[in-house]
Order: structure tokens, then C-alpha cells, then sequence
């Protein structure tokens, strides 16, 4: 296992379990094989594993390892700009009742946390991923429900000599007649909103 892991990230190898891909593609910036979901950042020079954009704000790209980090950075920064804005109208006596509301980054990027989705697979359509043809622009093909999304989002780094990130396997086809909808939930068997 820690042969194929090092084939994988020194480009050597594509690693396969059974009839599933791993990886996607090969980066001739970076000159590896980076794994599914992975995107190289033309702002920071490398491939990021599940890569969701590059902050401008921080300097630095959010992915597998600092997603949860950002949700934590994001929910601080809309209390901080709230608790500013509150003082900022008690000290000016506004004329206005009107307020503003703070933590509107909040919303999408809890919602990308719940569905194991990035911002990056979200804002292209499904057609520009290899791994993601054949599905539709509200599938979430990489979701495992609710709990196990959370789990994943916010679990720490497990503790390892070196950091890896996660295989994904490529996502299977939906069975849109199925009862199970949490793939699918936006167009099933009971309904479609798109």
C-alpha cells in the first residue's frame, strides 16, 4: 500500500483497485499523477488535493486539508464583522433601522461541507471533469449522506509520517428509480426540481 501510495504521488504509476481509477490524469506542471478530484493551481504552483479555490484573501488554496479550518476562519471573521458592524451603528446613532447581515459566505460553503461537494466542481459544468461525465449538474456523486460528510470535512489529519491524500474512487452511475435519493436530490424518482 505505501509503494502504490508513493507511485501515485511521484507520478510513476497509475494505481488501481479492481476496475476503479484513482487518479486523474497526469499534471505535466507538477509531473505526478495527482488522485481523483485533485486540480493543479495556477496561483500557487501545485496540485491540490480535493481542490476547492484558491483564497486570494489567505494566500493559499482550500482543499482536503484546510477545508474545515476555512469553515471555522469564515464562521470567526462574519462574527467579527457582525459584533463591528453592531458596535460601529451603536456608536454612530445610524438614522437608519436598517442592518446589514453578516456570514453570507457561510450558507454555500456549509452546504458544499454537507454534500462533499467544492466550489470548483460546482462552478464547471459536470462535462469539463473526466470523473464526472455522464452525471448531471445537481448530482452529488461523492456524497456518503450527511454524517459521513461532516465526519470527512472536519476530521484532522490522521497522524502519519507523511501526509496522503484520499483515494477517491470514481464515482459509479446513479440508479435514478432507486429509493435511495440522497444522490439524487434534485432529480429521483419522486420528483425533479431541475
Amino acid at each position: 500500500m505505501e509503494n502504490e501510495r508513493m507511485n501515485l504521488l511521484s507520478g510513476e504509476t497509475e494505481t488501481k483497485a479492481g476496475n476503479t481509477e484513482f487518479t486523474n490524469g497526469f499534471c505535466t506542471e507538477c509531473g505526478i499523477s495527482p488522485p481523483l478530484r485533485a486540480h493543479h493551481c495556477r496561483h500557487c504552483g501545485k496540485c491540490v488535493a480535493k481542490f476547492d479555490h484558491h483564497c486570494f484573501l489567505l494566500g493559499t488554496c482550500i482543499g482536503e486539508r484546510n477545508h474545515c479550518r476555512f469553515w471555522w476562519y469564515l464562521l470567526f471573521q462574519s462574527a467579527e464583522l457582525a459584533f463591528s458592524i453592531m458596535v460601529s451603528a451603536t456608536i454612530r446613532i445610524m438614522g437608519t433601522s436598517e442592518r446589514r447581515i453578516a456570514g453570507h459566505g457561510l450558507p454555500p460553503v456549509a452546504f458544499l461541507a454537507l454534500t462533499s461537494m467544492t466550489t470548483h466542481e460546482v462552478g464547471h459544468d459536470p462535462e469539463y471533469f473526466p470523473y464526472l461525465q455522464g452525471f448531471q449538474e445537481c448530482d452529488l456523486p461523492f456524497s456518503r449522506g450527511v454524517a459521513a460528510n461532516l465526519v470527512q470535512f472536519c476530521s484532522p489529519p490522521r497522524r502519519q509520517t507523511a501526509w496522503a491524500p484520499t483515494m477517491w474512487p470514481r464515482p459509479l452511475p446513479f440508479d435514478r428509480n432507486s429509493d435511495f435519493t440522497c444522490s439524487t436530490l434534485w432529480e429521483n424518482k419522486y420528483y425533479s426540481c431541475c
